[in-house]
């Protein structure tokens, strides 16, 4: 992720990025739950967003596991494309700064807590939640109700990484590494399930990103602003 230096950046990072298409096809596995009780951090994050948005992920996942310590940062989605500046705006207005970007999301810090605003995943919280990969992190919150993969209270409790939908299998093998340093494991079964994704790809796609990776690799990381907004498409790359 690069620095913020003017927010004008971010906002034209945010105008030009590419909201996703639904490619999941799982949401009879999410439940839908009322709240009973939410930490203070969440509420206060919901406060927030107001009716722009929603929290999912890692946090949501850290406070329902009763895992230790606090979460790395704070994922919110908004409900709407138009909502998602609305939702940089609320964070600047309470006096959270933006640190740093990319071409799907802008990270605001307050100097205790950081959120992630993301860009290219928008829509309701089933429709979200459906886009993410490990189960362990198919779970949202509106503060009203959660929304969970039905798998997801077993393997967060196990620490098992189980795949369902894939957006780019190498954005995926990063992920598991991320994951496996916190002490979660994956079968090679669900290893297998990348490879099959990414040779059932078109051939174009294929061709497209393995020439965007050799530049990337070839330039130590240096992308154009074309080639970097293409890579990050290609791979939805949000962390």
């Amino acid at each position: 992720m690069k620095p913020v230096t003017n927010i004008k950046d971010v906002y034209d990072i945010l105008e030009s990025c590419t909201v996703n298409k639904y490619i999941g096809t799982h949401k009879q596995d999410i439940l839908t739950e009322p709240v009973k009780t939410i930490p203070k951090m969440q509420t206060f994050i919901l406060k927030i967003c107001g009716e722009y948005g929603f929290l999912a992920g890692g946090a949501v996942r850290h406070w329902l596991n009763k895992e230790t310590g606090s979460p790395a940062d704070y994922d919110v989605y908004a409900y709407k494309p138009e909502f998602r500046r609305n939702l940089v705006e609320n964070f600047l207005d309470y006096g959270f700064e933006a640190t740093h970007y990319n071409h799907n999301c802008v990270m605001l810090s307050d100097g205790a807590i950081q959120v992630q605003v993301i860009f290219s995943f928008v829509g309701n919280p089933i429709d979200v939640v459906d886009e993410f990969d490990f189960t362990v992190c198919r779970v949202a919150t509106d503060g009203v109700n959660v929304y969970e993969d039905k798998d997801f209270k077993h393997n967060a409790e196990h620490r098992l990484i189980r795949i369902k939908t894939v957006q780019c299998p190498i954005s995926a093998i990063r992920r598991i590494v991320k994951y496996t340093k916190k002490g979660f494991w994956i079968t090679n079964l669900q290893i297998l399930k990348l490879y099959e994704d990414f040779f059932s790809k078109s051939d174009d796609y294929r061709a497209k990103i393995h020439e965007l990776l050799e530049k990337q690799d070839a330039s130590a990381g240096n992308l154009d602003k074309n080639d970097l907004g293409e890579l990050y498409e290609m791979m939805k790359a949000v962390d």
